[in-house]
């Protein structure tokens, strides 16, 4: 289980261009969308569920989402460590949005509801701004760490000077995640359209790593329906995984489309994923890493 320590050493190696990339103009690549076997149905990118939250805050029924909007505009998106779980400290990344003439002065507070109980504690005390995150000309990472009493769907309400500014809403576990991995590394090659690949770019553990888990850990995957993709795929990834303690590592293979909706479609070799999705949220970030890396 990772420690504290390991979560801000994460936090402190994640590049600038990965929580900037979410105010870039997104590309789009000649990936067609897949379509199903099984069904004979495309599968196209706009089918695909995106974390969004609507404009109001108090909402009666909440649900996982990791960006809060307002007016149809991002205001701020949450990063959180992929092994999240209740009783342990653990380090999460605000990435606002908007300038820092907003914050500057004003006292930033985090309270923290439970879904079901209703439960509700002061996550972070009122802390005052005075200057913008590092290298960035506002508040776009701002990093913080809390510890959860128990497991299920918790709401993270953010203020400014005491008034509601937005909230998002994360689920975390009773216990450690069972489908959490130790990534050991990760191999990427470019496809080329004349059927070769690049040569491989080799990721050992550190910051990147370790986000390459937490965004995989957001991947849907259906080991039930088998997919046919048009075209090649944009990226080919090895992982390498521990999944036993002195037990030998294994590996497997990912080929990643990137569609023009802005979401991904990653087929697996491991028979328990097959077929994953990834939002458009985690595309953007995935996407921005990978080609930045490769």
């Amino acid at each position: 289980m990772k420690k504290i320590t390991l979560c801000f050493f994460i936090f402190i190696l994640i590049s600038i261009q990965f929580l900037g990339c979410s105010n870039s103009e997104e590309t789009t690549s000649d990936s067609s969308d897949p379509t199903t076997i099984e069904e004979g149905q495309e599968i196209n990118s706009d089918g695909i569920e995106a974390i969004t939250t609507s404009d109001s805050s108090n909402q009666d029924n909440f649900e996982i989402r990791y960006v809060f909007n307002k007016d149809g505009k991002e205001v701020f998106s949450l990063f959180t460590d992929p092994a999240l779980k209740a009783g342990d400290l653990y380090g999460y990344i605000f990435s606002f949005q908007e300038s820092f003439d907003v914050f500057e002065g004003k006292e930033l507070s985090i309270t923290a509801v439970n879904q079901e109980s209703g439960e509700r504690f002061q996550a972070l005390e009122p802390l005052k701004i005075t200057e913008s995150s590092s290298g960035f000309y506002s508040l776009q990472r701002f990093t913080t760490t809390f510890k959860i009493p128990y497991g299920g769907l918790w709401v993270y309400e953010v203020y400014l000077d005491g008034n509601g500014y937005g909230e998002v809403a994360v689920e975390v576990a009773n216990e450690e995640n069972p489908f959490e991995k130790q990534f050991s590394r990760i191999e990427i090659q470019e496809a080329s359209k004349d059927g070769n690949y690049s040569e491989k770019v080799v990721i050992t553990k550190g910051g990147i790593l370790d986000e390459l888990e937490n965004i995989f850990e957001q991947v849907k995957w259906d080991p039930t329906i088998e997919v046919m993709m048009v075209g090649r795929e944009d990226l080919k990834a090895t992982l390498f995984i521990i999944l036993e303690e002195n037990k030998p590592e294994e590996s497997y293979e990912y080929r990643i489309w990137f569609n023009e909706g802005g979401t991904a479609t990653i087929l697996s070799d491991n028979p328990k994923e097959n077929n994953g999705r990834l939002n458009i949220e985690y595309t953007k970030v995935l996407k921005q890493m990978l080609f930045d890396i490769n």
